[in-house]
């Protein structure tokens, strides 16, 4: 569900490494790509093994980049109102 879910959010393929421990594994070809190990970005694209891939879903994804176009431009008007002279943020308040 999540992996799927990354797909239709950011509309685009979602690949699933085969390697248990991927973030180590990541962190292994950056370590070999700063120390000269690994030469190039093609030689890190040798060492993966996809076992899934999740392509987006269009209708979701347009759903999603929908709704995130909502969110934003609320987001915008909040902050400009605000950002109004004299009208000050909400107070903290003690528990």
């Amino acid at each position: 569900f999540v992996r799927q879910m990354i797909a239709d959010v950011f509309d685009c393929e979602a690949r699933v490494s085969d390697h248990d421990e991927a973030s180590a594994f990541g962190a292994a070809m950056y370590a070999g790509l700063a120390t000269g190990v690994l030469r190039s970005l093609d030689d890190v694209r040798a060492q993966l093994k996809i076992s899934s891939m999740h392509r987006p879903d269009k209708r979701v994804a347009e759903a999603y980049r929908e709704a995130y176009a909502r969110f934003s431009d609320r987001v915008r008007d909040e902050l400009g109102r605000l950002a109004r002279p004299g009208l000050k943020s909400p107070s903290p308040t003690a528990d």
